[in-house]
């Protein structure tokens, strides 16, 4: 596992039943710390690929936890390596957009 502090290993480490919040300036590791997070809850089988759902702010971040997370998949020869394509990486905004269109008539 790459260097982590100690609060990115709380995060890392937390129970999928505990809401995380990980909160920090540009280029301290958030990405990375995430990227390890998802890649954690995959290889203990804690989640499945259907209940995958990344949100982030802008659509860079959303490509490049992407790209981050596919990488690490295929680094460490996991199974969902090249399924893990058809995850849900969104924008906040792009999100809400689809839960609107799907959900107009209820709305």
């Amino acid at each position: 596992m790459a260097q982590f502090n100690k609060l990115q290993l709380e995060a890392i480490n937390a129970p999928l039943e505990q809401n995380i919040i990980v909160k920090a300036g540009a280029g301290s590791g958030k990405t990375k710390t995430l990227t390890e997070k998802v890649f954690k809850l995959f290889e203990s089988k804690e989640i499945g690929l259907s209940n995958l759902l990344v949100l982030t702010f802008t659509n860079n971040a959303a490509f490049e936890m992407k790209e981050r997370i596919i990488k690490l998949f295929k680094e460490k020869n996991n199974p969902l390596k090249d399924q893990i394509v058809s995850g849900q990486f969104l924008t906040f905004d792009s999100f809400y957009a689809t839960l609107v269109k799907k959900y107009s008539s209820v709305l």
